[in-house]
């Protein structure tokens, strides 16, 4: 379910995350899209891994994991 003020929420997430260096476990490719998840649907799909690796093979590790192979 969508909340009701996405479309303000979205807009604002992707221009935050314009100025953020990527960073392994706290602001990457897959915490993005969560990022983005919880803007528009209000619920964090990556709370349990976020912080949890700093490395692409930790990300890999942790990712494959949580949520099976990619």
């Amino acid at each position: 379910m969508r909340r009701r003020d996405w479309a303000t929420r979205l807009p604002n997430t992707l221009r935050a995350a314009m100025s953020r260096p990527f960073s392994w476990g706290e602001h990457d490719c897959c915490l993005f899209a969560a990022d983005c998840v919880i803007a528009v649907c209000g619920f964090d799909l990556c709370l349990e891994i976020r912080g949890r690796y700093r490395s692409k093979a930790g990300a890999l590790r942790v990712l494959k994991n949580q949520f099976g192979d990619l």
